[in-house]
């Protein structure tokens, strides 16, 4: 079975594991490759956090209500 596993020139070496300067560095260089939101998009995707938030609660509200008046009738059924 030659060829099934790669040589080891060829696997991936993690030199910077070994070494906490080099990490660093590549921690930084990754750091300045994200993009940040810019305060507008923050702002507007906090309110659609909160507006899905608010319409889930609401949801289940209504969904709790359904379900304890149903199992109220049901149960007074036996009466």
């Amino acid at each position: 079975m030659t060829g099934s596993r790669p040589a080891a020139a060829q696997l991936p070496r993690f030199e910077s594991m070994a070494n906490p300067y080099h990490f660093l560095q590549d921690v930084r260089q990754e750091a300045n490759k994200v993009t940040w939101p810019n305060r507008r998009e923050t702002s507007i995707t906090t309110v659609l956090v909160v507006i899905m938030c608010v319409l889930a609660s609401l949801f289940l509200f209504v969904a709790d209500q359904g379900i304890h008046l149903l199992i109220g009738f049901i149960l007074s059924l036996g009466h």
